[in-house]
């Protein structure tokens, strides 16, 4: 099981990366919560921010992260292992960079579907950006 602390970290980038690929949208509790009953699932908002913070309590709920796992559509193993699938990898970037970049609402609402390749390249602009500011 990973700490508490990356198992955080994973779970808002997955939130992150499932915001893109909808545009923009943010995703709500509402929507987790109800997804999750339909599995089966519990979670109240108390619940979820223990979660979001990282704290020790709630986060060792293997049905709970395979529902989320199944709503946020990564692998239960993305929140157990420090591997990154392929399908994810251009994606997880992307979030990183947005997020160094502080653009990730902009480019969300631009980007929409797009190839892996184009991800990746995307995310080296917005790296190649963020090391410019970092080095003025």
């Amino acid at each position: 099981m990973p700490a508490p602390a990356d198992l955080s970290a994973r779970i808002r980038i997955a939130l992150d990366r499932l915001e893109i690929h909808r545009g923009g949208d943010p995703v709500q509790f509402p929507e987790i919560q109800e997804f999750l009953a339909s599995r089966g699932v519990s979670i109240s908002r108390g619940k979820w921010a223990y979660i979001l913070r990282g704290t020790d309590i709630h986060t060792r709920d293997r049905p709970l992260l395979a529902a989320l796992g199944e709503f946020l559509d990564v692998p239960e193993d993305f929140f157990y292992t420090g591997d990154i699938p392929d399908r994810l990898e251009a994606d997880v970037e992307l979030v990183t960079a947005m997020r160094a970049a502080q653009v990730k609402t902009f480019a969300a609402r631009a980007l929409g579907d797009l190839a892996p390749e184009a991800v990746a390249a995307i995310s080296e602009v917005l790296r190649e950006i963020e090391r410019e500011r970092s080095d003025a």
